[in-house]
């Protein structure tokens, strides 16, 4: 977000101690929270969630019963996922931060998460950050099974290629050895019917493989 947008956001007038700003937040379907800096002896060391919107605390009876809650009992996957440090980047450097890929696992009111999250970070003076984050996980899994699937075509455009090459190799061999059989020279038959063989061999592979594609 530029800096002037920033700036005017931190103008506005708070409603009931909540910025109007973010509650402009409340009915959109975007996870939208603002969390303050815990500290000790001047260090932060996590952070407690002051604001949730609709979003935020869908699946809770009371979203506003983790109000003032430590993240990292919230979230227990805040720390390792990378954000707590990139949080406190933003309370210290009051510059915002985004990140579309970022998954949190663990548990969250009994019901266990696995989630890929695009995150953005404002800081809103002091030590408050307002938060925001969209539920990518169906996107995600999409882009992996996408991929999966051109990994697929690949390798059986490879296998079809390597069949294609051995099955020539192999109709060269039978009519070599047909040739050599007609002029009575059966060393050269029978070095033709073993390199058949190992040919035959790498077709049975090949089709293997087409199977399992």
């Amino acid at each position: 977000m530029h800096d002037d947008a920033i700036a005017a956001l931190r103008k506005l007038p708070d409603i009931d101690g909540v910025p109007a700003a973010v509650l402009a937040f409340e009915h959109v379907p975007v996870s939208a929270s603002i969390v303050s800096a815990m500290r000790r002896d001047g260090e932060i060391v996590d952070f407690c969630i002051e604001y949730s919107n609709r979003a935020a605390g869908a699946g809770t009876d009371d979203r506003t019963r983790h109000y003032g809650d430590p993240l990292f009992e919230v979230i227990p996957s805040f720390a390792e996922s990378g954000l707590f440090e990139r949080f406190v980047e933003v309370v210290e450097q009051q510059q915002p931060y985004s990140q579309d890929d970022v998954r949190l696992t663990g548990e969250y009111d009994g019901v266990k998460y696995d989630v890929v999250l695009e995150v953005v970070a404002i800081p809103l003076g002091g030590d408050q950050v307002l938060s925001v984050s969209h539920d990518r996980t169906a996107q995600h899994a999409n882009a992996a099974r996408l991929t999966m699937a051109q990994e697929q075509l690949e390798r059986r455009a490879r296998v079809e290629a390597q069949l294609r090459s051995v099955n020539e190799g192999l109709i060269d061999d039978l009519v070599s050895i047909q040739s050599a059989l007609d002029s009575g020279d059966t060393r050269t038959a029978q070095h033709h019917a073993s390199r058949g063989a190992a040919r035959a061999a790498e077709v049975v592979v090949g089709l293997r493989e087409l199977l399992r594609t």
